[in-house]
């Protein structure tokens, strides 16, 4: 009996070592995963007006129904402290089960006395049943909504056209008489799309950045519409030459928290240079 007992402390003492481990790592990546931060992208494009210089791009996404202070002037505050040129927001700003838009209205008319903006519509602005209202409240306010079509938009001293789409698949839909130089599109799992239509630049958002991320090896768990172990969640990605900034977003929809996951603002700084 005393054999069999001794035999069983080796499992059990390992058992007690994974609990303890997956408590470290919950409880800290909860933790971290309660403060705003930023992110930073630099990158380099070549023209394609003839127009050389640099912006400044601030991306907001998926902020759902989170809070950062009091009426988001914590948000505010990040984004004004980075200097943006132009901000960008990639959809899923106001949740499906939000009642009114009020407070989204509000926070884009704070945002829209720092930079102009520029809004592409998420899912869950999609599903709503005040869509138009969203929308029209808005642009009173003097937000760019790109759903399907293109702006022009004077940023940094630079004449940027900047598009918007729901899904990567409505790209060759997209009402424009010229190649853009930004695209918006909610959803990043088809960069080949992108790739193949030529996009120099892309902003996307929706995957939360995995939700659950494993930290050290920064490996996302799982995104919708990629399944386990997705490969586009966060930062920077290429592919013959068009480029995708993934954002890991501000809140959360259905599922309540972030692991290993803070909530960002990604602050991009894009330069053009001549075509050689």
């Amino acid at each position: 009996m005393t054999e069999t007992t001794r035999r069983r402390h080796p499992v059990r003492a390992l058992a007690l070592l994974l609990l303890a481990a997956l408590a470290v790592y919950f409880v800290t990546g909860y933790v971290r995963s309660l403060f705003l931060e930023s992110s930073h992208v630099a990158l380099t494009l070549q023209s394609r007006s003839g127009q050389t210089g640099a912006v400044r791009i601030a991306q907001v996404s998926d902020l759902h129904r989170a809070v950062y202070g009091e009426d988001n002037s914590e948000l505010v505050a990040l984004i004004a402290s980075k200097y943006p040129n132009l901000i960008v927001a990639t959809g899923d700003m106001i949740d499906v089960r939000t009642e009114g838009i009020d407070e989204c209205v509000d926070l884009f008319a704070r945002l829209r006395k720092i930079a102009p903006v520029v809004y592409s519509l998420g899912n869950h602005e999609v599903e709503r049943p005040d869509l138009r209202a969203l929308v029209e409240a808005l642009e009173d306010v003097g937000v760019l909504v790109v759903d399907g079509n293109v702006v022009t938009v004077e940023a940094g001293g630079l004449s940027l056209r900047i598009g918007g789409l729901y899904r990567a698949e409505y790209l060759p839909q997209l009402e424009d008489d010229g190649a853009v130089d930004i695209l918006l599109c909610h959803f990043p799992d088809k960069l080949r799309i992108f790739a193949e239509n030529g996009v120099p630049l892309t902003f996307c958002g929706h995957t939360h950045g995995g939700q659950f991320r494993i930290p050290l090896l920064d490996i996302a768990l799982y995104a919708p519409g990629q399944g386990w172990f997705p490969e586009y969640t966060t930062g920077l990605y290429e592919q013959d030459g068009s480029y995708m900034i993934v954002s890991r977003g501000l809140g959360n929809s259905s599922f309540p928290f972030r692991i290993h996951n803070p909530p960002e603002v990604v602050v991009a700084d894009i330069t053009y240079v001549s075509a050689l």
